[in-house]
């Protein structure tokens, strides 16, 4: 009886739980709807057309391996001998870009790019095993936002800057919303499927 009083309690707990989701949801966009206005907003930020000058770009990437040597514990070796995998991995690939647009006396450093970049540096951030590549990482993800945010006239060769300061967050936040909805979501259909008894 024990047993079957368990079962039936934990029975009506999920349904109540699936309730208590769906009720939240109500009224609330859509996950497709959150994703159209993500689409939306990414748009916007690519429409705006942005290329960085190098010069801007080195600024910020000196800044930021300066705040990585001094307060993260960083290792600049790239690989998996690395202290700091991820985060010298992204390390890595903003030298690369640095030394390809130093080459070319023409050469900007697109917007999407940096975005590129900051979802690399995600890697290093989301490693929570690894405190030190995890700081390293938002270090990364820090200094390429501000620099973004600072983005004066005078520091690209093309594009709307304040139509991607504005953009920008609008994009992020929808995205981040429609994950979270997404996730909403996929907990109801897999309550739904317990409840019911598929397998």
């Amino acid at each position: 009886i024990p047993v079957a009083g368990a079962g039936v309690q934990k029975f009506l707990q999920g349904r109540s739980d699936n309730a208590a989701i769906k009720a939240a949801a109500k009224g609330a966009p859509t996950t497709e709807e959150l994703r159209a206005a993500g689409n939306a907003a990414y748009k916007a930020v690519d429409d705006a057309g942005v290329q960085i000058r190098p010069e801007a770009f080195d600024r910020t990437r000196a800044t930021i391996l300066d705040d990585l040597r001094a307060n993260t514990g960083f290792d600049e070796l790239p690989g998996p001998g690395s202290l700091t995998p991820n985060a010298s991995r992204v390390n890595e690939i903003m030298g690369q870009a640095s030394a390809k647009m130093a080459a070319e006396p023409t050469a900007a450093l697109p917007f999407k790019a940096v975005d590129q970049m900051r979802r690399q540096a995600g890697a290093a951030a989301g490693n929570v095993a690894n405190r030190t590549d995890q700081a390293s990482g938002m270090t990364i993800i820090g200094g390429l936002d501000d620099m973004i945010a600072k983005l004066g006239p005078d520091d690209v060769v093309a594009g709307d800057v304040s139509a991607l300061q504005t953009a920008l967050p609008k994009a992020r936040e929808t995205w981040a919303k429609m994950t979270k909805s997404q996730r909403i979501d996929d907990a109801i259909e897999a309550g739904g499927d317990y409840l019911s008894g598929a397998s």
